[in-house]
């Protein structure tokens, strides 16, 4: 069925989506009633309204609890990468998206001038070939100039890295994990390979030699992993990505 217009008309879209004081960008669009057709309506709003966007010191982008479906991604992804926009942090759960969206938010992950800390797409239509395609960006990523993997995020010189925060679950590709019952934590092995297979193309060493295979995944599952911090963050090196939620509450390999 037809959804409605969006809550807010475009007219008010500046107290949602504005440039702070402190030269944050903040875009709070959740529940705004948005699909592609109003996503493309905010993108041609945004590019004049918001022009300035690439010189802020980090983005917050939330459009969570809406109807964008793959199309929408996009439009919002090619907006963000044409304004240069240095996004910490992407609310995009409880929409439609699929594998398509996965593969324009990897585009964003490889173009963005700076690493993403949170991204957040549980409750969509992502199955794990989706899945894979995001974590292979993610894995591939360079940081700046010096060619250095982007991940995990180290958000200050001499400060300890962190895994990138990815909410992956209540998608398709859990459902995926009935095909091998045996271990509950196939979709992250799975997915482990995915970042496997790039950082060895990139011929990206996985770890200091001489020791055992490194902990690629953590799934958040022990007291002490959140947004900011990792159990496993004086390892070397540190994981890549939390994928809290999905599979048995311990790192992956």
């Amino acid at each position: 069925s037809k959804l409605p217009g969006p809550t807010v008309a475009p007219g008010g879209w500046g107290e949602l989506s504005r440039i702070t004081k402190s030269h944050w960008l903040r875009v709070d669009m959740a529940g705004q009633r948005v699909d592609d057709k109003v996503m493309k309506t905010w993108c041609d709003w945004a590019r004049s309204a918001l022009g300035a966007a690439g010189s802020c010191k980090a983005a917050a982008i939330d459009f969570s609890s809406n109807s964008i479906c793959d199309a929408g991604a996009i439009m919002l992804v090619d907006l963000l990468l044409e304004l240069k926009v240095p996004v910490h942090q992407i609310w995009l759960q409880k929409n439609r998206l699929g594998r398509t969206a996965c593969e324009a938010i990897g585009r964003l992950v490889l173009g963005l001038p700076c690493a993403l800390r949170e991204l957040h797409l549980s409750h969509n239509y992502i199955d794990l070939s989706g899945a894979k395609a995001l974590l292979e960006a993610v894995a591939s990523s360079s940081s700046g100039c010096s060619g250095q993997p982007a991940y995990p995020v180290a958000p200050e010189p001499h400060v300890r890295p962190i895994p990138l925060w990815l909410r992956l679950e209540k998608n398709p590709l859990e459902g995926q994990r009935a095909t091998r019952p045996e271990t509950g934590d196939w979709l992250l092995e799975e997915m482990a390979r995915a970042i496997v297979r790039k950082r060895h193309e990139k011929g990206w060493p996985m770890g200091p030699p001489g020791q055992g295979p490194p902990l690629l995944l953590c799934s958040a599952g022990r007291q002490g992993c959140s947004v900011g911090t990792c159990i496993h963050q004086l390892r070397t090196p540190c994981p890549l990505v939390h994928i809290p939620h999905i599979g048995s509450p311990h790192s992956v390999m």
